[in-house]
């Protein structure tokens, strides 16, 4: 309640405000890109929004590994909107877990200069919940297919082979062929559903690894969960050179080509033959040597003689 004064006129001013509660959240969280080199600058931006019917307070706290990166304090007022933007360096190579307010996202820092092959290419406008398929044609990954749930313009998308499996990041079961690492410019890992990828292996390593193409999987690293969970696969076709495959993923990540032994491959087949080979040398020697020794016994054991008569 206020008292004003205007031309000898006075009067009483009342302020009501309006009742109810401020409702604020965080709603949303990207990280752009969703890979990068050790040492590089990331932006990590958050949605904030007050749902409620009074102002309220928001309070951000963005942390990474569990440590507080960033904090914000500020009024939102009833059905305002503010999104924040965090710059972030990326130190430790790996899945790094970032977090704001139980909102829980991965920054990948994955040293691309050990690359065994790769590409980057330009995407048109995406529009929320339209399918897309985009040819790759890097040696391992041929076709990928996604649909996002939010739309964005001027998208890139990055895939990295790798031969040994990143910094940071627990081996991928059983006998890997390559790990794939796949992300987006401004798509993060959440915004991407019902993923496709198309990929081929060659024969010739599948007959120097012992296996056969029932036996080939993709992976996808859980980095909640710190595991490597394998993914719907299923072989579509071959060549004599390649054997093609289609698996379906719920988002983009890092992934695994592996396979396991099916039945017994060649080099365990060989190693198998191998220790027999020596065991049965060993018995045979054995045998011998107690043969020996035991013709020997027999020369000098001394004759019975007849008593005299």
């Amino acid at each position: 309640m206020h008292q004003i004064e205007v031309a000898g006129l006075t009067g009483v001013l009342i302020v009501e405000l309006p009742s109810g509660q401020p409702d604020v959240r965080i709603v949303r969280m990207w990280i752009l890109p969703g890979r990068v080199d050790p040492g590089e600058n990331v932006e990590i931006q958050v949605e904030t929004v007050n749902l409620g019917t009074a102002l309220g307070t928001c309070e951000v706290r963005l942390k990474v590994r569990g440590t507080v990166v960033g904090w914000e304090n500020f009024p939102l007022g009833p059905g305002e909107s503010r999104i924040l933007t965090f710059t972030v360096r990326a130190r430790v190579a790996g899945p790094n877990p970032v977090e704001a307010d139980g909102l829980r996202a991965c920054l990948w820092v994955i040293d691309s200069r050990e690359k065994s092959g790769g590409k980057v290419g330009e995407l048109a406008v995406l529009q929320a919940g339209t399918a897309v398929e985009v040819d790759i044609g890097t040696p391992t990954v041929l076709k990928l297919s996604f649909r996002p749930a939010r739309s964005a313009e001027n998208e890139t998308i990055e895939i990295l082979e790798f031969e040994r499996c990143p910094e940071n990041v627990r081996r991928a079961p059983g006998i890997v062929r390559s790990y794939i690492s796949i992300s987006l410019l401004r798509l993060s890992e959440g915004d991407i559903e019902n993923v496709v990828i198309w990929f081929r292996v060659e024969r010739s390593w599948i007959r120097r690894a012992g296996l056969n193409g029932s036996s080939i999987a993709l992976y996808r690293y859980n980095w909640e969960k710190e595991r490597w969970e394998k993914i719907a696969t299923e072989r579509i076709g071959g060549t004599d050179e390649f054997v093609y495959f289609a698996a379906r993923s719920g988002g983009l990540s890092l992934f695994a080509i592996s396979a396991g032994p099916s039945g017994l491959g060649w080099p365990v087949i060989v190693a198998c033959a191998a220790a027999c080979l020596v065991a049965l040398l060993i018995v045979r020697t054995f045998a011998r040597r107690r043969a020996r020794a035991g013709r020997k016994a027999s020369f000098k054991r001394p004759s019975a003689r007849r008593p005299a008569r």
